[in-house]
């Protein structure tokens, strides 16, 4: 359907999205599980522009770690309006 991410303004954004994501909800490497499903969707999103599933399934990720407080709510809320803003311009502003 689309191409890998190829831009590197939008290849940056895109990993700064996901490393600032992980350094927050596992600061002490002790969180196999949430680094690993955080690194399955850096990957998606390099491979391709997300699709609407894909973005849901992060955005249940990121209520999952509010709910779990691994994440307060005002870091999920603005990992919510980082994903939904780099989404919608393409990764091209975050």
């Amino acid at each position: 359907m689309y191409g890998a991410l190829t831009h590197p303004l939008v290849l940056d954004n895109v990993q700064q999205f996901f490393n600032d994501l992980i350094t927050l909800a596992d600061p002490e490497y002790q969180r196999f599980r949430v680094r690993h499903h955080a690194e399955a969707y850096r990957i998606e999103c390099l491979a391709q522009q997300p699709t609407s599933m894909i973005l849901n399934q992060i955005i249940g990720f990121l209520d999952g770690l509010v709910a779990s407080d691994v994440l307060t709510l005002e870091q999920g809320r603005d990992f919510h309006q980082r994903l939904i803003k780099g989404i919608e311009s393409a990764w091209m502003r975050t």
